[in-house]
Order: C-alpha cells, then sequence, then structure tokens
C-alpha cells in the first residue's frame, strides 16, 4: 500500500501471530528464533536443512525448454523466486561453517559441465560458496552463475559433488542436495563418482535428481540419462528421482517440504527427535490422521472433506469477536493473543469416559474423538484411520486389526498378515481371521462369511480369499461389492449344487466335465437357437457367432486401454480396498465378454 502497487505475497513481513494464521496462505512458525516468525504455508513444515542445488551447465541447456527461452536461465530465475519464499535462516553463508544454526532453511548452488570445470561463488561474492540463509546473498550467487555459464558439451559431475560437499558443515541440519540436468553424466558409476557419493551419503546427505527434458516427448538419451543419475541418488533410487519438464520444476521446488509430494515425504516426514524431525506443530494441511489434526487447536479436521484445515477461529483476531464465535467453539488465548478452538477430547483417563464424543487410546495413553463416527459410506470408507461400512445397518465401525507390522498382527488370534495386499496404509495388510468363534450363534451372524457344520464354525468357500487380487484368480469367486463390508464370495451360478437347479437358471450352465454349474459365454453358443434363448445373446448372423448383446453392434476394431500405475491407485476406492487391482479385475471380466 505505500507504494500504491500490487505485490507477490511475503508472509515475512507480518510480524504477529495473529494476523498470518488470519492469511491462508502463511503459517506461523513457533519454533523460528525466540518468538517465532511468519512463514510460507508451503514451507512451514520444512526442518531445519541445507539444501544444495547441483545446476547442470553444459551447453544443451542453453536451449529453448518449452515457452523458456534458455532452460539454464530459467532454471536460475526459479531458483531464485523459490527461495524468496522460503523460510531462510537470516545468517549469512560466509560464517555458515562455524556457527550453529537453530532456524530455518540456508540454500547454495553450484555449477558442474566439463570435467575439471565445476564452479561455485568465490570468497568476495554472495555466500562466498557456501550455504546462506540471506537472500542478498543467494541472489548475488545466482547473478554470478547466470553471468558465468560453464558453456561445455560434455557434462562431469564428480567435481560438482565435491563442492556441494564441502557447503554441508552443520550435523544438526538436514542435508539435502538436489541435481538438476538434461544431460548423460558421462562419469556416473565411475570410481570418483562412486567415492564422492559415499561420503556425501555416509554424511547424511539426502541427494535427489530431476531430469529434464526440452518438451513433452522424451528425447531418445532420456533412457541412458536416468540411468546415469540414478548413480548418484539416494535410496531408494526411484523415489528420490523425478524426470519433468521445465514447467513442472517450480512445483517440485516448492513441494520439497510437503509431505504428500513424492520428495517432500522423504524431506519433511522423519518422527522422533532426531536430525529432520518434524516441528512439533505443522501447517493444517500437513496433519493426515483426524486426532493429530484436532489436537492442534488451530486447525480442524473436515469428516466430508478427510482433510486438515485451518481453524475459522484463528481468523478472529479481536478477543471479543472470537469469545462470541460459539458455533466453532473458540476462545481466546491471552499469552499469544491468537484465538484458537477448544480443545477437543483433553481429558485425563478417569474423565475420558465421561464425555460422549470421546474414548481412551491404551495404545497410546491418550483421549481421541470417537473414531469413525461417519454417517455416509463414502466418508467411511475414505477415512485413513480405517473405519468399515455396515450396509445392513448403515453404520460406520472402526476397522479391527490395524496393526502395523506382521509381528503384532500375528500376535492377536483374531487377525492374519495378507502380504498379497499392499495399500497406502501400514495396516492394510493385518485383517481378521473369519469364522473363529465356537458359538453356533454367533457363527450364524456372520452368515455371509460362516457357516455351522460338523460341530465348528466353517468359511464358507472363497472367503478365505481376504484381497481381491487373489478373490478372482479363482474361477469360482468373485469379489462381493453388493454388501459392505465386502468379501470374496462365490461366483452365482457355483452356488448351484444339482443340475436341474443350474439348468433352470437363465444365468447358468452345467459344465458335465468339472460337474459345476458356470455362468454362460455367450460367446461359448455355437447354435443360434441356444444363443437367442439367452436374453443378453445375440446371434450374429454374418459371422456365425454369439455375442454379448451389450456388444452386439460392435464393429471390427482394436481397442488400447491405458491406465493409472502410480502410488495413488492403490489406496481404497469405494467398496475396492485396492484401486490398481479393481481396475484390472474390471478389465478382466470385461474382456471376458467382448466379441
Amino acid at each position: 500500500a505505500t507504494n500504491n502497487k500490487c505485490v507477490d505475497k511475503d508472509c515475512s513481513k507480518i510480524t504477529t501471530p495473529c494476523p498470518c494464521n488470519k492469511d491462508l496462505g502463511c503459517f506461523w512458525d513457533t519454533t523460528f528464533g525466540a518468538n517465532g516468525a511468519c512463514v510460507s504455508g508451503s514451507f512451514g513444515g520444512c526442518p531445519l536443512m541445507d539444501v544444495v542445488v547441483l545446476v547442470d551447465g553444459t551447453t544443451s541447456m542453453k536451449s529453448a525448454f518449452g515457452r523458456h527461452g534458455s532452460g539454464y536461465q530459467a532454471v536460475m530465475e526459479f531458483l531464485r523466486d523459490w527461495a524468496k519464499t522460503l523460510p531462510l535462516s537470516g545468517d549469512s553463508g560466509k560464517v555458515a561453517g562455524s556457527v550453529k544454526v537453530d532456524n530455518g532453511v540456508r540454500v547454495g548452488v553450484v555449477q558442474f559441465a566439463a570435467q575439471g570445470r565445476a564452479t561455485k561463488t568465490g570468497p568476495s561474492v554472495g555466500s562466498g560458496g557456501h550455504v546462506t540463509g540471506l537472500m542478498s546473498e543467494f541472489e548475488a550467487d545466482l547473478d554470478y552463475h547466470e553471468a558465468k555459464m560453464i558453456d561445455t558439451d560434455e557434462a562431469y559431475i564428480a567435481g560438482g559433488l565435491r563442492l556441494a560437499q564441502d557447503m554441508f558443515t552443520r550435523p544438526e541440519r538436514k542435508k539435502v542436495l538436489i541435481v538438476i540436468s538434461d544431460s548423460i553424466l558421462i562419469d556416473a558409476g565411475r570410481a570418483e563418482v562412486n567415492s564422492a557419493v559415499s561420503e556425501l551419503f555416509g554424511a547424511g546427505v539426502q541427494v535427489f535428481g530431476v531430469l529434464l527434458r526440452p518438451a513433452a516427448a522424451f528425447p531418445s538419451t532420456a533412457g541412458d540419462a536416468r540411468d546415469a543419475m540414478l548413480n548418484v541418488l539416494s535410496d531408494v533410487r526411484d523415489e528420490h528421482f523425478l524426470d519433468a519438464q521445465m514447467e513442472d520444476l517450480k512445483a517440485i521446488l516448492n513441494a520439497l517440504c510437503d509431505p504428500q509430494q513424492q520428495f517432500g515425504r522423504l524431506i519433511a516426514s522423519a518422527e522422533g527427535s532426531g536430525v529432520g524431525a518434524l516441528k512439533p506443530k505443522q501447517p493444517c494441511p500437513m496433519y493426515f490422521e483426524k486426532n493429530n489434526c484436532n489436537k492442534d487447536a488451530a486447525c480442524r479436521w473436515s469428516a466430508t472433506l478427510l482433510v486438515c484445515s485451518d481453524s475459522a477461529c484463528v481468523r478472529h483476531c479481536d478477543e471479543a469477536v472470537c469469545k462470541a464465535d460459539s458455533s466453532n467453539l473458540c476462545e481466546w488465548d491471552a499469552t499469544q493473543a491468537i484465538c484458537y478452538k477448544k480443545p477437543i477430547c483433553d481429558h485425563p483417563m478417569t474423565e475420558c469416559s465421561a464425555d460422549p464424543g470421546c474414548e481412551w487410546k491404551a495404545a497410546d495413553s491418550v483421549c481421541i474423538e470417537k473414531e469413525c463416527q461417519h454417517q455416509a459410506e463414502s466418508g467411511c470408507l475414505s477415512d485413513p484411520i480405517g473405519c468399515i461400512w455396515d450396509s445392513t445397518k448403515d453404520h460406520c465401525n472402526p476397522r479391527p486389526c490395524t496393526y502395523n507390522t506382521m509381528e503384532s498382527c500375528k500376535l492377536d488370534q483374531k487377525c492374519e498378515w495378507d502380504a498379497e495386499i499392499v495399500g497406502t496404509q501400514k495396516w492394510a495388510s493385518c485383517v481378521e481371521t473369519p469364522c473363529t468363534t465356537t458359538d453356533p450363534s454367533e457363527c450364524l451372524k456372520d452368515s455371509r462369511k460362516c457357516e455351522w457344520e460338523s460341530n465348528k464354525c466353517n468359511v464358507k468357500p472363497c472367503v478365505q480369499y481376504l484381497d481381491e487380487k487373489t478373490c478372482d484368480h479363482d474361477l469360482g469367486c468373485h469379489w462381493d461389492v453388493s454388501e459392505s463390508p465386502t468379501i470374496c464370495s462365490e461366483k452365482y451360478c457355483r452356488k448351484h449344487k444339482a443340475e436341474g437347479v443350474c439348468n433352470d437358471d437363465m444365468k447358468c450352465s452345467w459344465n458335465s466335465a468339472d460337474n459345476l454349474c458356470k455362468e454362460v459365454v455367450c460367446s461359448d453358443l455355437a447354435d443360434q437357437c441356444a444363443c437367442n434363448d439367452k436374453e443378453f445373446c445375440s446371434w450374429d448372423t454374418k459371422n456365425s457367432v454369439c455375442k454379448n448383446v451389450d456388444f452386439g453392434g460392435c464393429p471390427s476394431m482394436d481397442v488400447a486401454v491405458v491406465f493409472d500405475g502410480s502410488g495413488s491407485m492403490s489406496q481404497s476406492f469405494g467398496r475396492h480396498p485396492h484401486g490398481f487391482y479393481a481396475m484390472i479385475e474390471a478389465l478382466r471380466a470385461w474382456f471376458k465378454t467382448l466379441p
């Protein structure tokens, strides 16, 4: 307002907690300095860390990358914009090696290209070739590299790795090295590089790589460039690697402290109190579990969206307005001059059960909100803490057997470990063992899974398969989503055990060779009369074949299916516990009906 013009938001200009928390893009970091500081919400979860960016300075980087006339210049400007939003520590790089720094992030940059030509700034320029917490010094470093691009044809990274290693000097800070290149690293895998990489890993440095490509299409050298870069990255190497177009680089840098993103998950998700550990207070969107979210007085959990967001209370910077907001359960913290929501289930064990919305969680010795209190199936099945929907009662219940390890799972006699189940939650492989009761009445209560026979509770056919993939691989079984919780059950026709009953069912036919009742497959019917007898089949007179009526109008055609194989597909999708497997099995079932 002073200069009467619109400028980019700068959270660091806000000097008190309430106005900072009121701004949706900012976060008051209580661990920053003596009194806290306002930082960008994107980086509020950053641990104390030093980040060095190792930039490819070869001639190919001068080429156009998308709409950027020079890839090298674009990288430098992206780094400049990125650093302006970081919670920089504020200390000079010229004393970076000798002083312990308890605040924020420090950054540095190194350029590499031809053998023996790696470079960083000298003692008189910017940071003096160190990591720095001052934006003015980092800008001077970038100006230096922009003016002095090495500009050679071949990329050798050993020298750059050595210079970067010298910049990591403080053991109490997390150390991150990011390699940005479009080239084949010629010396990758050689002794000198292997030695440099080994020393970086030994010093606790996490090495990430971003392989840039000039356009959407992959160049012919992309495979070799990828293989070379993987040689210098931390394990698991694929998780420390991204290939990207230039426009993606900005998003990659801005997500370094976002535990929902690939690099951020490895940088900002450490537990405990060691180097790089999570801060005790996080920006609300970085809490992924309801109880952790609600324990933070500045946050609230949305049971509809299943996300953590800022409480409406923190936007009240006036004590009277805060106290008047009873609908959001706000209360005024006079010490910090901040409006927070009242604590939920903040009771000792002796008082916890008296609150109807709370329950005592013995494993963590803490009073928490009752879990799985969802009124709709979609919210119940999507809850990351693990809930199951009972469609017969329209009720959401806590999922049994939420053990994170095979050892703890097997210690519970009601649970078993199924390694075939791979999900986004650690407890996904631990599932309830069906039909373990010795009480006949209890056995028959779960009639979908169990049957009482020979004086014991037996598992019905197919129920022994606890995941969708192994279930559908048995030709007599299918994953039954007609009710929830979902189970593996016998296919419809297999339930007919007598030939006459089987053949009386339009959908079924008796297979004498296997002595089984099976579903009718239209393409197996070679006779026109038998084909037309089935209402879901149609006779193709031109080709003299029987087709499923849904595909009777299909022309001669080839169909290619391109499907998503990313990690997010392993989460549950509705009543399917694993989206990727559900998709594969749906394709399999569809294919069987095609002409």
